[in-house]
């Protein structure tokens, strides 16, 4: 749902092509005319910054995929899970915990890990 449908209740107006010279008014066939290359000019540049965007966000990304009997990390957010944060200043408690070994993969990026009894 877009921001418009949700404030609306009713989907955005669409905008149609205009084929130049169909008005037979001067001024209404400029305005028409500057609007289309005004709405050709913001979808080239919207769609050159998603793909700027994507191409950032790609560049540190990789995909991993661990085998049962991996030993890995998990990465926790101390701020997050007070039960394993122990001090009072969570900026420099620890962001990793393990290692613990893969026991089997549950999705595409979960798996159960070995845990130690609490």
């Amino acid at each position: 749902m877009t921001p418009f449908e949700a404030t609306y209740g009713k989907p955005p107006p669409s905008i149609s092509t205009y084929v130049p010279g169909s008005s037979q008014v001067e001024a209404v066939d400029h305005e028409l005319s500057t609007r289309q290359e005004l709405w050709e000019l913001l979808t080239t540049r919207l769609r050159k910054a998603q793909q700027h965007m994507k191409t950032q966000t790609d560049h540190k990304r990789r995909d991993v995929t661990y085998k049962v009997g991996d030993w890995v990390y998990v990465k926790l957010c101390p701020y997050r899970q007070t039960s394993l944060s122990r001090t009072t200043f969570n900026k420099l408690s620890k962001r990793y915990y393990g290692p613990f070994q893969v026991i089997e993969p549950v999705g595409i990026v979960a798996y159960r890990l070995a845990l130690p009894p609490l």
